[in-house]
């Protein structure tokens, strides 16, 4: 059962997008039980040191989320809310 909920979770890309205008776009694909449409997100960015703090304009609502940056700049760690896991974009 494990392995195929690993399985599942493995089938998912995210594509962040970071602008140079201190935007940034998520793209999700490959959710299970994803529903048709836009199951991304939007919004604003900052950084600071090597910790990049995302504010989303789509869901208002949501707490800014906080991400750092690996020292040699090629992936970014995001730890889920209350320590359940992590999410790791590399270039």
């Amino acid at each position: 059962m494990v392995e195929q909920q690993l399985g599942t979770v493995r089938n998912i890309v995210l594509l962040l997008d970071l602008k140079s205008n201190k935007t940034y776009t998520l793209k999700v694909t490959g959710a299970p039980q994803q529903p048709k449409g836009d199951q991304g997100d939007n919004g604003s960015w900052t950084q600071s040191g090597n910790t990049i703090t995302f504010k989303s304009a789509k869901n208002k609502t949501e707490k800014a989320q906080t991400i750092k940056i690996a020292p040699n700049g090629k992936s970014m760690t995001l730890i889920a809310p209350g320590g359940q896991g992590k999410v790791v974009f590399t270039r």
